[in-house]
């Protein structure tokens, strides 16, 4: 836009349609007119330039889709060390 047009307001904006249980990391942008699906994670400092679909995990600058949201199985739960060695909620 040349310097002349700015000084007469001129702007535009659209509207940001974010789904229920969308959650957006700190410092995030996201950009007009992007819509967020339902259940879908944006990472901290992502800046969203497109449309993201329902359930995903989306992070980086552009905003990419890394993998579909969902709970980790217990097998899979972090507990110190990788291999859980240092593990002690499945003792009894």
């Amino acid at each position: 836009m040349d310097p002349a047009g700015r000084r007469w307001d001129l702007e535009s904006a659209a509207p940001v349609t974010m789904g229920q249980d969308a959650w957006i990391g700190g410092g995030a942008i996201v950009c007009p007119g992007v819509t967020i699906g339902a259940d879908t994670t944006i990472g901290a400092g992502s800046v969203v330039v497109r449309d993201l679909p329902p359930g995903v995990l989306a992070v980086g600058n552009p905003c990419r889709v890394v993998r579909r949201a969902g709970r980790r199985s217990s097998s899979e739960e972090f507990c110190g060390e990788e291999d859980g060695s240092e593990c002690d909620h499945d003792e009894a």
